[in-house]
């Protein structure tokens, strides 16, 4: 995203008048000279609005969709990307990047798609209704079903015995049961295994 804005004013920029802005090697100018103040800017279809110090940009960075709401906040202090927020047309937040926390992504109504922490190595995805979906850390993964009861779980390459069962149909294929309740189905060569969801509709990973 810091490339996309450095994109946005590579090119010359003019406003108000004669003044004469430009974005170069990373700096704002203004007239040739190092830009100090809250500038904005209409590229194409996108209004851009920010602040610089000595040519840096420091604070917000906003961006808009052509309806007025604010599609992109860029964080910035003294030139130093610090993170990023990109939001739906409807103003709820889409996703948010830290240079040194991770990233998260959400569903339109606001609700947590998945996000992941630099600092632990951990991924989380998640199912509509907020349960996790899919847990992964540097040894440890783990797949749920809506419900929050675990369908499978690997840790340093070895599967977990999670108290499942493996029964073979007359057509050749197979279901994995537990306490009594198919959570899975494999074809008949072993290779594809196909997880459920609680009501038996496939589960899409």
């Amino acid at each position: 995203l810091l490339i996309l804005l450095l994109l946005i004013f590579l090119i010359p920029l003019s406003a108000c008048g004669r003044v004469k802005y430009e974005f170069k090697d990373g700096v704002m100018y203004e007239d040739g000279k190092e830009a100090t103040g809250t500038f904005e800017f209409k590229i194409g279809k996108y209004r851009t609005k920010g602040k610089f110090v000595d040519g840096l940009p420091d604070g917000v960075i906003e961006e808009y969709y052509e309806n007025g709401s604010i599609m992109m906040k860029q964080f910035f202090s003294n030139g130093k990307h610090l993170k990023d927020e990109i939001y739906y047309k409807n103003g709820q937040l889409m996703s948010n990047f830290s240079s040194d926390k991770g990233s998260s992504f959400f569903y339109d109504d606001g609700q947590l798609v998945m996000n992941f922490n630099l600092q632990t190595g951990k991924s989380s995805s998640y199912h509509e209704n907020g349960n996790p979906l899919f847990v992964i850390t540097r040894t440890k993964s783990t797949l749920y079903n809506e419900n929050n009861e675990v369908l499978f779980e690997v840790e340093n390459g070895e599967s977990i015995d999670i108290g499942t069962t493996l029964k073979e149909l007359e057509d050749g294929t197979f279901e994995i049961l537990k306490d009594n309740k198919i959570i899975a189905k494999v074809d008949a060569k072993g290779e594809t295994i196909t997880y459920l969801y609680s009501t038996g509709e496939k589960l899409d990973i």
